[in-house]
């Protein structure tokens, strides 16, 4: 069915003429509006979500498929590449944390850290991005006193993000904060789903290092992804 508007176009210089008797304006314009109106008509039906595929708007949807698929590959730096052409098409946090994760992978910290700070000003309340900031930041670019910072507004936004209390331990073992390290390790055992073997071991083997920290250097617990963390 034709828009209103497209109707309302291509009968104006019919109804001029008739008023004004300019036959010739109105008959002469028509094809110009007749074409207007056609025009109106295919956004509207580009605009559809039930419209043929090669008439729907494009989303960068597609895109962020293939670069997921491409992370597989290990091929991160195409992967940047189609999240680029996707956010031209959609610009929303989630492609930018993508992105932020494929720069990261790749090797481009500094650029990743850009684009999670665009993604966190977008949408400031997912604490699972905060999360991923605080990874970056402490593993990647060395700065876990920052990263503590990104791991307690992950909390601040999702409270029952264990790994994030994990983590902030982990920061604080690093900035030789016994006490505070302690606390966060506990805090992670509260969180932490005690039927979920392997996570829950970090937190207790975080707290044997506390106890015997003074006799050797184990491999610090830590942990890249929250359990069950949206899709980036």
């Amino acid at each position: 069915v034709m828009p209103l508007s497209a109707v309302l176009i291509g009968t104006i210089p019919i109804v001029v003429g008739r008023l004004y008797g300019f036959r010739q304006l109105a008959w002469g314009n028509l094809s110009v509006f007749f074409i207007i109106g056609i025009a109106l008509l295919s956004t509207e039906l580009y605009d559809r979500k039930d419209a043929p595929y090669y008439l729907q708007k494009r989303t960068g949807a597609e895109e962020r498929q293939v670069a997921s698929m491409l992370s597989k590959e290990g091929k991160h730096l195409d992967a940047v590449k189609l999240l680029d052409i996707s956010l031209t098409l959609q610009d929303n946090a989630m492609t930018r944390a993508q992105l932020a994760g494929e720069l990261r992978q790749a090797g481009l910290y500094t650029e990743a850290l850009k684009q999670y700070e665009i993604a966190l000003k977008m949408a400031p309340e997912k604490g699972y991005l905060w999360f991923q900031l605080g990874n970056l930041l402490r593993r990647d670019l060395q700065d876990p006193q920052t990263s503590i910072l990104a791991y307690k507004n992950a909390i601040k936004y999702q409270v029952s993000l264990a790994e994030a209390h994990l983590n902030i331990g982990g920061a604080y073992l690093e900035l030789g904060q016994m006490k505070k390290a302690r606390e966060y390790f506990n805090n992670f055992l509260k969180h932490a789903d005690k039927d979920d073997v392997y996570r829950y071991s970090h937190g207790l083997k975080a707290l044997e290092y506390l106890d015997s920290v003074e006799a050797g250097n184990p491999q610090l617990p830590d942990s890249d992804e929250p359990k069950n963390a949206p899709a980036k």
